[in-house]
């Protein structure tokens, strides 16, 4: 981040947040990451796929047997063809690496009365997780970000609430802080205001009006809001 700002005096906040996502994710499921923050570009290749491949997904839910044609499509021969489709298949070959030496590390009696995903199915959810937590989950902390540094009001709320917020609940609790929810009226409306807002633009702008009337509206402690 220091040589970026050095460089091009400015930092690429949605890659820089995508990538934290993923890294969250990856080391709470896998202890592992990909560690994308000190790559230069933050591993903007990565969400070009996901970015790319998002209609084949589609394609292939309506027409399956064209998945299964893909995806046995030698590696040579997808590095000809696409990009995406060659770093799609590094994705999920990772994937299917990591669920394999988590499954060796599971005891045998622990799947007991379950019944065990296949590996397969679990790399396509894990590669589900990873697109989730690169557009919603990064598009959220982004809006998020953009509309606390932009507006002073929200920021100076949210500052407040949180070091008051958290001072007191770690001194009682020694908890993780997102469990306080309830003592946080304006982070948990803003957080979900974040994802709202991701779902349905995708981008920032225009989002600080909404986000203002989110810190400002009554808020019930489920984390709703009431505008």
């Amino acid at each position: 981040m220091r040589s970026a700002f050095e460089c091009t005096t400015y930092i690429d906040l949605l890659c820089g947040f995508r990538a934290v996502s993923l890294d969250v994710l990856n080391d709470y499921a896998f202890d592992d990451w990909y560690d994308w923050l000190n790559e230069e570009n933050f591993g903007v290749e990565i969400f070009r796929m996901l970015r790319d491949i998002g209609p084949t997904l589609w394609f292939f839910q309506e027409f399956p047997s064209m998945r299964d044609l893909a995806i046995q499509t030698p590696f040579w021969l997808a590095k000809l063809m696409s990009k995406s489709l060659s770093r799609m298949m590094i994705c999920l070959e990772r994937c299917k690496h990591q669920i394999l030496e988590d499954k060796e590390a599971v005891e045998k009696d622990d799947t007991e009365g379950y019944k065990v995903p296949t590996v397969e199915q679990l790399s396509d959810d894990a590669y589900v997780l990873i697109a989730a937590a690169a557009d919603t989950t990064g598009n959220a902390m982004t809006i998020a970000a953009y509309s606390v540094v932009t507006n002073p009001q929200i920021y100076e709320r949210l500052t407040a609430e949180l070091v008051d917020g958290a001072s007191k609940y770690f001194r009682t609790q020694r908890q993780l802080i997102w469990r306080a929810g309830s003592t946080l009226p304006h982070i948990v409306p803003s957080k979900s205001t974040s994802f709202r807002l991701a779902r349905a633009r995708g981008n920032v702008l225009g989002c600080n009006s909404l986000m203002q009337s989110s810190i400002s509206s009554s808020v019930d402690y489920s984390g709703n809001l009431t505008i």
